[in-house]
């Protein structure tokens, strides 16, 4: 039998916790200005080439890349992205989850761990 991967935060046990869809009704709350199918509360910094929103879907993801600078072929313009979650994220079916703990369904978490370490525990809670 396959037993997933030990979890490489030490102390932190993901195999009872349960997923949590990162997108749900009314997510967008900044108005019908500037949706984007996928990722939620899509917004530009007024003035600079910085953009920012919710976890995006898979397909959120390139819908943003296509409304972003992207330069010319001879000038193309490097676009940089962020996640700024403390928290293991994975796609089901190109839908957002994060785990969640079951009696704090709302909670989430916050982990301070490298982003390799962050990268390991979301494959190992994809595994579990």
């Amino acid at each position: 039998e396959d037993k997933p991967a030990e979890s490489p935060v030490k102390g932190l046990d993901l195999s009872d916790y349960k997923l949590k869809v990162d997108h749900f009704d009314q997510v967008h709350v900044l108005g019908q200005g500037n949706i984007i199918e996928g990722a939620p509360n899509f917004r530009q910094v007024s003035g600079f080439p910085i953009f920012g929103c919710a976890q995006p879907t898979e397909e959120g993801f390139k819908n943003v890349l296509e409304k972003v600078p992207r330069g010319t072929e001879e000038k193309p313009v490097k676009t940089i992205w962020y996640n700024m979650r403390q928290e293991p994220v994975i796609y089901c079916n190109g839908e957002p989850f994060a785990p969640r703990h079951p009696g704090r369904m709302h909670d989430n978490l916050s982990i301070d761990e490298p982003v390799d370490e962050m990268n390991r525990l979301e494959v190992c809670f994809g595994e579990i």
